[in-house]
This record gives structure tokens, sequence and C-alpha cells, in this order.
């Protein structure tokens, strides 16, 4: 941000092209002492003249029209130079939302090369087969960078999209998605030939379920899969006497170790009255959607009353328009896979043998006791007696390195998300299901439903 002489020397040697000086320089640093250039600020720190911009905004305004200049020039070339220097040498496309100073530099440059038609996000984030994965950085803070960067995402190039485990709520969805946003002058196209979309753990409300609807209504997508689980499409803006002071906990400041991550706080949940205006505008539009085949929308504080929608949308309509819906939160419309065991409960944890390299959760060792919390790692070594050489990871790094943990101490199965609940809205589509199936389960031997909250229900609190 700050910068001298030494810097603008170096930034001439690069640039010898356009015709500056030196010379030029000390006349702008002239001005800028006098006070008579807006645009820049002085300072003297330890008796070196230091100067800055004025404001932040023009910096980052140059800086897009020289990437804009250069992308045009090199072509091919520019995008990979731009690309690790935001991501760095093992480029992650989580790295263009996280580091702030880059965001509006992106969105400045989206609108420069808006003419060019040279594909800015193709080339920066999305893979060749028209999918992109952000888990964990897109919020309704930094949504107007991914709307950006999937402006001139058309002709079809987008085909599943993940933006899972962030926080985006109603003012991120209508940057996203809602094709009057000043980001998406030419409207949602980048949704043209969406197959997959996931939004799952997210901080989706009522209002932001009913923008999404209208969005992927007005698109027509042909999608086949849509998962909203972990929001809060059911859960109302207005609070229940006597909890007027309560505050919904962001799953956004919970992330980090896994057994921080998305903590569903029951509750907390019971301090705001039920609303299923937004499921209901969704189930609208996935009755719709000719092409759908899934739909997950576990754990959003599931009622009865919005089990009772799902039956309507899923089971009682006679008019629906889609005739390929095979699953819906979880749960097999047909229940002709079932042979003799109905699990939806959690995945049985993997106690079985693991080798070197393989991604696990582990208990970190504190003295002769071991932590009960689980921390991500990963195995180094086997050693004798069922014992393995761990090291525990920060940021896909591996920060620190214990030996003879005893196998009882490694979970088998690194989890990145917490069991998605039935709740009592999904149990009532459930029982629906299991009553309509044409072939009765006689030959189910074993169901599993533990850990659903099957009682869970945020209307009789």
């Amino acid at each position: 941000r700050d910068f001298d002489h030494v810097l603008i020397q170096q930034a001439l040697n690069l640039q010898k092209d356009n015709g500056a000086t030196l010379d030029d320089w000390c006349g702008f640093a002239q001005a800028a002492q006098r006070g008579r250039l807006p645009l820049l600020t002085w300072y003297s720190a330890n008796a070196v003249d230091k100067y800055r911009f004025a404001h932040l905004t023009f910096q980052e305004f140059l800086c897009a029209e020289y990437c804009r200049e250069h992308w045009i020039k090199e072509n091919e070339a520019f995008p990979k130079k731009l690309k690790m220097l935001i991501m760095g040498q093992q480029p992650r496309p989580e790295t263009l939302f996280t580091r702030g100073w880059w965001q509006q530099v992106i969105q400045m440059l989206s609108d420069l090369m808006a003419s060019t038609n040279l594909g800015i996000g193709q080339r920066l984030f999305l893979s060749d087969n028209g999918s992109f994965e952000l888990k964990a950085c897109v919020g309704d803070t930094n949504a107007a960078t991914l709307a950006a960067l999937l402006r001139d995402a058309t002709g079809g190039l987008v085909r599943s999209a993940n933006v899972s485990d962030g926080g985006l709520g109603a003012p991120g969805i209508s940057v996203l998605f809602t094709s009057h946003n000043h980001h998406l002058r030419r409207g949602s196209s980048w949704l043209q030939a969406l197959s997959f979309l996931d939004l799952s753990g997210n901080l989706l409300t009522p209002q932001a379920g009913s923008l999404l609807a209208s969005a992927l209504k007005h698109a027509a997508p042909p999608l086949k899969s849509l998962d909203v689980a972990w929001n809060r499409l059911c859960i109302g803006s207005d609070r229940r006497k006597g909890y007027e002071r309560e505050t919904f906990h962001s799953r956004l400041k919970c992330r980090g170790t896994t057994t921080k991550n998305k903590l569903y706080l029951d509750y907390l949940h019971a301090a705001w009255i039920p609303d299923t205006s937004g499921l209901e505008a969704l189930l609208d539009y996935c009755v719709s959607a000719s092409e759908l085949e899934s739909f997950d929308c576990r754990s959003n504080g599931l009622t009865v009353q919005a089990g009772k929608l799902l039956v309507a949308a899923f089971i009682n309509n006679k008019t629906t328009t889609h005739t390929k819906l095979k699953q819906v939160c979880g749960i097999e419309l047909s229940l002709e896979s079932i042979k003799d065991h109905l699990n939806l409960g959690p995945m049985p944890d993997d106690r079985g043998p693991l080798v070197v390299g393989q991604l696990v959760l582990a208990r970190l060792r504190h003295g002769n006791r071991f932590h009960s919390i689980y921390y991500e790692a990963r195995v180094l070594n086997i050693l004798p007696n069922d014992l393995y050489e761990i090291g525990y990871m920060q940021r896909d790094a591996v920060v620190r390195v214990e030996s003879n943990i005893p196998r009882r101490m490694i979970q088998g199965t690194r989890r990145t998300a917490p069991h998605r609940r039935l709740e009592a809205g999904g149990a009532w589509f459930l029982a629906e299901v299991i009553a309509t199936v044409s072939t009765p389960l006689v030959s189910v031997t074993h169901i599993d439903l533990s850990n659903q909250a099957l009682a869970f229900d945020v209307s009789i609190w």
C-alpha cells in the first residue's frame, strides 16, 4: 500500500516502452509533498519519503486497468500470470474470494473487459468440464466477486456449481441469481446449462429461498440436482416473545476445526417463529422442473407443516410435470432400491486398517491423555500393534506430527460436514412415502433413523 522511489524505479524498468521517466515521477512527488495532488498523500518515515493513494479504490482501478491492458496484449500468457499472482504456486479457486484486497480489482476488471468476451471466469476458476467448487469461501460480502467472474460464462459454460459451507443469505443470492441486479446486466445467463447446484451449509433464509426459486424459474436451467440442506429455510425473521435479544450464531464464525463446523443449535432456532414461504417457493419450482432428479432440504428446521408441503408437492400432486424425480431429502421415492435395510442415519465409521497418506480425523495427544476434539490429519506411517504416526493439518499442511496414536483415537473417514437430519417435517414425508409405496416393505429387516431429530419442530417448541 505504501511505496517510495525504489518501487517507482522498479516499475519504470519494467515499463520502458511507455515513455515515462524518473523526472516525470519527481514532478508528481513534489506536487504531492506540497499538497497539490489529491490523488496521492505523502509522509516521511525514518527520513524516507513514503507515498500512498488517497483512497484504495484508485489503486484497485489502476491495477484492474493494468490487468486489462496486458490481458488483451498477451492473451493466453497473462491469465496464467494473474492466476499465479493471486493464488500462488498451488492454485485453489477459493483464494480468489479469501484474499480481500483482490475483490474490487476482480470486479473492476470484469467491468472493463465486459465487451471483449475473453472469458475471465473461464480462465481463472472454471474447470474444463464447466464446473466449479467453492467451499467455505463465498458469502454475502464477496458474492459480487463471484457474480463478476460468472458474468461472461455464457453459452452453457457452467454445468455444475458448488457454493457450499459459506455465508450466503438473501443479499448474496440476490447478487448471484437475480437478473435485474446491476452486477448481472445481461441477466443470470450462467444458469442456462446448469445441471447441478449445491448451496448446502449456507445461511439461506425464507427470503433467500424465494429469491432463488424466482431466479431458477426465470432462467429455466436443465437442473438435475438441487441441494439446499443445512440452511435456515424454515426459520422466520420474527422472534418469539422472551427471545428478543437472541442472535443467530453465524456458522461462518464456527469454521476451522471439524468439531466446530456449523453447530446446529436447536435451542437457538426456537427463538424464531417458523416461516415456510421460502421452502414453498422452492417446491413450486421443483414441481415445474422437468429434468429434476434430486432435491434435498434437510436440516432447515423442517416443521410438520413443511413436511405436509413436501407431501403435497411430490406425492399428492397429480399435475406435476416432471417424471424423473427419484430422491427427496435422501429418500428414494420408489423405494425399489431397498433390499433389507432402510438407512438414513449417519454412515458408520470405518474401523478397518488405514493406509499411508489417508486423510482422517484424529484426537490430539496431551501428555498421557487425548483431547476429546478430532482434528484433520493425515496418516504418515503405520506402526506395529495397531499404532499410527499421524500428521495434524492446518490449511492442507502438516503442522504437527505424533507417533504411537492408537486406532481407536482415529476416525477412518474425514468428515467435512455434519450429518443431515430429517427433523419433524422429513419424518412426516418419509411416513407418507412408505404408506404410498407400491410394493410393501415386507423384506425390510432393519430401519436406521438415528440422529435424525424426528421430534424437532420449532412451531411447537
